[in-house]
């Protein structure tokens, strides 16, 4: 199982702004992630950011488009209860 990078991001962004309460600071929960067998975090580099900008998907949220652009590269489904993701990237879970 792999995460965006972005959705740490995106997670960090709602834990500072008191939106989001996971029990622990963003750090700790990077630090975690990252003992966990067969889970990774897949940086978010150029060939992303390139097929983040070519989706055809009239989209402005980044990290949405970022998540999709990773499942896509990577072939993978994503999980989520976002029905506009889920309109427009058919492999999804939920």
């Amino acid at each position: 199982m792999i995460v965006s990078a972005i959705s740490i991001w995106e997670i960090g962004i709602k834990i500072k702004k008191g939106k989001l309460d996971i029990g622990l600071d963003i750090k700790e929960y990077v630090f975690r992630l990252n003992i966990v067998e067969n889970f990774g975090i897949v940086p978010v580099d150029e060939t992303i950011w390139v097929e983040n900008i070519l989706l055809e998907w009239d989209h402005r949220d980044p990290a949405d488009r970022t998540i999709v652009a990773t499942a896509k590269l990577k072939g993978i489904p994503i999980v989520t209860k976002d029905q506009i993701i889920r309109d427009f990237y058919p492999d999804t879970i939920w």
